[in-house]
């Protein structure tokens, strides 16, 4: 039996290790110490594309973009000074130009005397977890996008002021430096372009409005399809005053389309011409979507909120106009009125004292009828009150809070308590009289619902505000009706603190009662 001998042993180790090189998923590279492919296994073939052959004695630069080779030279530098360079990740190409994305550990091989004569790299392919990482950064960053972008559109401020925060929002999430925004006036037949980024100092406008003829965009909104063209410069159609001075290489428009009706284009611009993936087309089209649908909600809600403005102004001035009128008839009834039925009054009484004694009759009469004109003047007094408190507008609020809780005691022995702090309340006509109306609805509300046996009210004057308390022992609000837009009532009572940006807040607890309390700044 033939022994085998170490040379035997060394080349079967070799062909051991060839074999297993070979049939390895990772691709095995081996190089000069100067850079120079000596070997090249099945799996480099599978990942870059060249064979064996094709590569041999050629410089390891052949599968790394230009902008990766001063890393190469400095891994290669490492290497040469017999440094292991562990994994570290990169980006390779393949034969067709395409960029793969990999994970590389290089080792050098050294002769018997520790100089380093030839390198081996082993290479995996990480693509797919890379591509996974940037899909899954780029997905995170198109919802931060749309976040800030209701953000901003959903913000106090106007709409028209809102278009300069979403362009430059729109060019800091997709690149491009040149972003508008062109809305479609229907009633004046003008696009309105605002945003404008990226244009010199000088040049640049926040509001430009264009006949649709004179526009891209007016072609997007008669095609209703976007447009994307690269290598502008030298035609004549981006040459209009919206490009002038821009240098624009590249433009994508898209049109904003919500519900079927054309409201406007997402523009974007870039000085390079581009190779844009099929997936940022995609998103920008979703940003025009995005930003169509905002812009009609927040249309719909500036319409909304300025209907409702002018019913505010409509009832604070109906108020107004009722208060005045019932000054006004108070007026005429306590000063006529009243006058006319205190000389009535007292020409009864000088009839009745020309009596003869023996006339009892008529003298009886007489007094019955004064009474009736005591009653009369009375009623007049307090239909005249009820109308317009004189001490309202003479005393101010807190002596006319007074009376009418004193009075409305009077009336339905109801027990009633109040607290004033500070006794004189100092505030503008227009508020006295609405909290004094609001105190009045109150108690009454008290009087038709509550079956309440005590009543408090509390009126305190602050530096910024004040405050009006009503509380009672009674079966309590239920919780529904609080907000219910068929109580009326409660419905006014907020109306008419509005205007100044009043607070009213009800709580009622079954069987112990409800409170209500308006808060009123003192100005405006």
């Amino acid at each position: 039996m033939k022994m085998k001998t170490q040379s035997d042993t060394v080349d079967l180790t070799r062909r051991s290790l060839a074999a297993i090189v070979q049939s390895t998923d990772d691709a095995i590279i081996g190089a000069t110490a100067g850079g120079m492919i000596t070997s090249w296994n099945a799996a480099a073939q599978r990942l870059f594309g060249w064979r064996a052959k094709e590569v041999s004695g050629k410089s390891m630069t052949i599968i790394m973009p230009r902008g990766r080779l001063a890393e190469l030279s400095h891994v290669l530098a490492q290497v040469r000074k017999g440094k292991s360079v562990h994994r570290f990740e990169t980006v390779c190409l393949g034969k067709k130009g395409q960029r793969i994305h990999v994970a590389v550990a290089i080792s050098p091989i050294t002769d018997g005397a520790g100089k380093v004569v030839n390198s081996v790299a082993i290479v995996r392919d990480v693509t797919r977890r890379i591509r996974g990482i940037e899909t899954r950064r780029k997905r995170d960053r198109e919802l931060r996008t749309f976040y800030k972008l209701s953000e901003i559109v959903l913000s106090p401020r106007p709409l028209e002021q809102s278009y300069d925060a979403i362009t430059k929002e729109i060019c800091s999430a997709t690149g491009f430096p040149i972003v508008t925004i062109a809305i479609y006036d229907e009633s004046r037949q003008l696009m309105t372009f605002r945003g404008l980024m990226g244009f010199p100092d000088k040049d640049r406008r926040t509001v430009l409005e264009l006949p649709p003829n004179k526009t891209i965009s007016g072609i997007i909104m008669q095609t209703g399809k976007p447009i994307i063209e690269s290598h502008l410069r030298g035609n004549p159609r981006y040459r209009s005053i919206v490009m002038r001075g821009v240098n624009a290489q590249m433009f994508v428009g898209y049109p904003m389309i919500v519900n079927g009706k054309f409201i406007g284009c997402l523009n974007l611009a870039h000085t390079e011409s581009l190779e844009i993936e099929e997936g940022t087309l995609q998103w920008i089209e979703s940003l025009a979507n995005f930003v169509a649908v905002l812009t009609e909600r927040k249309r719909a809600e500036e319409e909304l909120r300025e209907s409702r403005e002018q019913l505010r102004e409509l009832s604070r001035e109906t108020h107004s106009a009722i208060e005045e009128e019932r000054r006004r008839i108070a007026r005429e009834i306590h000063d006529q009125l009243g006058q006319e039925l205190s000389l009535f009054q007292l020409e009864l009484g000088l009839v009745q004292d020309q009596l003869l004694r023996t006339q009892k009759d008529l003298r009886v009469k007489l007094k019955s009828m004064s009474g009736l004109v005591d009653s009369s003047i009375r009623t007049v007094q307090r239909i005249s009150a009820d109308l317009r408190p004189t001490l309202l507008d003479n005393l101010g609020l807190g002596a006319a809070v007074e009376w009418a809780v004193k009075e409305f005691q009077q009336r339905t022995r109801i027990r009633c308590r109040i607290s004033l702090d500070p006794s004189e309340v100092k505030l503008d006509q227009e508020r006295s009289t609405a909290l004094f109306r609001i105190l009045q609805e109150a108690l009454t509300n008290v009087l038709r619902h509550a079956k309440a046996k005590k009543v408090s009210v509390r009126l305190v004057s602050r530096e910024e505000e004040v405050v009006l308390a009503i509380r009672d022992d009674g079966i309590g609000i239920p919780r529904q009706r609080i907000n219910d837009s068929k109580s009326v009532g409660l419905t006014g009572i907020r109306e008419r603190v509005r205007p100044w940006g009043g607070k009213v807040t009800i709580t009622g607890v079954p069987h112990k009662g409800t409170e209500m309390t308006i808060n009123v700044p003192m100005k405006p």
